[in-house]
């Protein structure tokens, strides 16, 4: 499975401690969503918008165990969901990769 990361498991020291290793990686864009810090927390979140796009990390096939480990990273107040990542540098629409990204479920949406 693909993962879109947008704020701290963008860094590789950050996804290798919580996935319990490393994957491939290349930079990205994802459409339809907006990246903000949230008050009071050193990391951001992530919520649809359809006149946006947030630069991230595109991780390539992580496993399953690695996966499950990612879910209790990002706990209750996120939830798995799968979108379309561009890829390259720009991004190119012919690019698009299938992914799961985690977004901020819609009662934290005031934080």
């Amino acid at each position: 499975m693909n993962v879109f990361a947008y704020g701290t498991l963008t860094f590789a020291q950050v996804m290798e401690v919580v996935a319990g290793k490393l994957f491939e990686y290349e930079s990205g864009l994802l459409a339809g969503y907006v990246r903000y810090g949230l008050r009071g927390e050193s990391y951001p979140a992530l919520v649809p918008n359809s006149s946006s796009a947030t630069e991230g990390v595109l991780w390539r096939d992580v496993d399953a165990e690695s996966m499950s480990r990612l879910d209790a990273f990002e706990g209750a107040w996120y939830e798995r969901t799968t979108v379309q990542g561009l890829m390259g540098d720009p991004p190119d629409p012919a690019s698009a990769v299938d992914a799961v990204t985690y977004v901020l479920i819609p009662s934290q949406h005031h934080r």
